[in-house]
């Protein structure tokens, strides 16, 4: 059973393949949530897992939470990744600041 509680589903392709991406969005405060799936994952999960733990995200904390499919043979790029964060962000007039697992910033994402 699948479960479609994204608010948006946007493809894109991977450059240089015809692999597709998938990214389920739940639209929700400026706070960006970016899960990346396991290997030959989609935007899905076993039993849902992906809507469900988005949802409960959303509910709880209010953020928009997007989740990018990860399909067998792709190619893993994470600026590539980020870049669609990015201009999720720029299209809601955001402004995106990342950070690393270490608590870092990171450099922006625009010019």
């Amino acid at each position: 059973m699948v479960i479609n509680i994204y608010d948006d589903i946007k493809i894109r392709k991977q450059q240089g393949t015809l692999l597709e991406l998938e990214y389920g969005i739940i639209h929700g405060n400026k706070t960006i949530v970016f899960i990346k799936v396991g290997l030959k994952g989609s935007i899905y999960g076993y039993k849902d897992k992906y809507p469900l733990i988005a949802k409960n995200l959303n509910e709880n904390h209010g953020c928009t939470v997007i989740v990018s499919s990860n399909p067998n043979g792709y190619d893993d790029d994470f600026e590539d990744e980020m870049n669609f964060v990015d201009e999720y962000a720029i299209s809601k007039k955001w402004m995106i600041i990342l950070f690393t697992i270490w608590g870092i910033p990171m450099e922006p994402l625009w010019e």
